[in-house]
């Protein structure tokens, strides 16, 4: 779901900037500033690609920061459930050593 929030909001984003970019250069074209030519619109394009490929690599980058926050928040609890686990079997095994054996035969 919050994959295709990102894709909703990144297709709306790269929409209004690619009708912005054709705006402007019909608005020059017509001016004559520039000629309209296959060259022109494939260097368009060209740029619309490299625009939506940087795009993504921060989407992604930022996906993959994420990704890494939860695990390293993943690990810590892994940690202190460990923390407890040992402390808890520590305990369990003193109290064992204490009730099992006579108060003179414990060694410090």
């Amino acid at each position: 779901m919050f994959s295709r929030a990102i894709a909703l909001r990144l297709r709306a984003f790269t929409e209004s900037w690619r009708r912005s970019e054709l705006r402007q250069l019909q608005k020059h074209h017509f001016r004559g500033n520039i000629a309209w030519s296959p060259k022109r619109e494939i260097a368009y394009k060209s740029s619309f690609h490299k625009f939506i490929t940087s795009v993504m690599k921060s989407v992604l980058h930022t996906s993959l920061m994420l990704v890494d926050i939860a695990l390293r928040a993943v690990k810590r609890k892994i940690y202190q459930l460990k923390s407890l686990m040992v402390e808890l079997w520590r305990r369990s095994n003193t109290t064992k050593q204490t009730t099992n054996s006579h108060p003179n035969d414990i060694e410090n």
